[in-house]
């Protein structure tokens, strides 16, 4: 188990969120992803409105990181988030990049539970579900957690549209 996947059950735990993981072949794309989080809900057999979450580290022209957590089955916004961020300047971060500051390598990317602080932007839309899904550090596990818990998971996030 990883850093951040042990930091991520840490902080569920002591934030009291219910949460449930579901173990699966590696995934390393979000449509591979959708796939088998789609798999995943339909053995759950129920009718709320579930969705996974889409994490993205970007680097600004000052050499700042941010994250941006949006819809799994949409692109994020960069035009918003550089229009928030106050710069014409955004690029993806390297997959090194990824790794130092987040803690894993890319295509597994949380939410929350980086190695350092970063700051967030995550998209209203996320809020809309009843459960959303992410892999915690690690390609070949899934976490469901309440969307209303993401508020809480996620330090100081910056709530857009």
């Amino acid at each position: 188990m990883s850093f951040v996947e042990k930091k991520i059950k840490v902080i569920l735990g002591e934030k009291g969120i219910e949460y449930k993981e579901y173990e699966h072949e590696a995934v390393y794309t979000c449509e591979v992803a959708d796939k088998v989080r789609k798999r995943i809900e339909n053995e759950d057999k129920d009718n709320s409105k579930k969705g996974g979450i889409k994490n993205l580290l970007f680097q600004t022209r000052d050499g700042e990181f941010i994250m941006v957590l949006g819809p799994g089955d949409q692109k994020i916004n960069e035009s918003r988030i550089k229009e928030l961020e106050g710069t014409k300047f955004m690029r993806l971060a390297k997959p090194k990049d990824v790794e130092r500051v987040i803690g894993c390598k890319i295509g597994c990317v949380p939410p929350f539970g980086h190695k350092r602080k970063i700051k967030t932007y995550l998209n209203k839309e996320l809020l809309k579900y009843d459960y959303l899904y992410f892999n915690p550090g690690n390609h070949s596990k899934t976490i469901k957690i309440k969307a209303k818990d993401l508020t809480k998971l996620v330090e100081n996030p910056i709530l857009y549209e």
